[in-house]
């Protein structure tokens, strides 16, 4: 994969996860479904994060690329019962952000 390829992939799952975001947490809440869909989505940012590092050759730790690998792995590595539910929260309504870091950051 090139840097462009894991680039485009990671700018289009953010914004996936962009368009799951509910309504409200009373509604987040409520669907498993859909935190476990957005926890798959994350897992899959930072998988792309990472493929990108690598291929543009930055160095381990840049950010906003190590946060998301970081993130990556928290999720992939605990149980889904085990994660902060106010921090999934959090996180599902900062992907917008985060992109528009990535957006900053980088060659469109």
């Amino acid at each position: 994969m090139t840097a462009a390829e894991a680039l485009a992939a990671l700018r289009r799952t953010l914004t996936e996860i962009t368009q799951l975001i509910p309504g409200s947490r009373e509604a987040w809440d409520r669907n498993r479904v859909l935190q476990l869909a957005v926890m798959k989505l994350w897992i899959d940012a930072g998988n792309y994060a990472e493929a990108y590092r690598k291929a543009a050759g930055l160095a381990v730790g840049v950010e906003p690329w190590s946060g998301l690998v970081g993130y990556r792995g928290l999720l992939a590595h605990l149980l889904p019962e085990d994660l902060n539910p106010d921090r999934l929260w959090y996180d599902v309504n900062d992907a917008g952000a985060v992109l528009a870091d990535i957006d900053d950051g980088t060659p469109p």
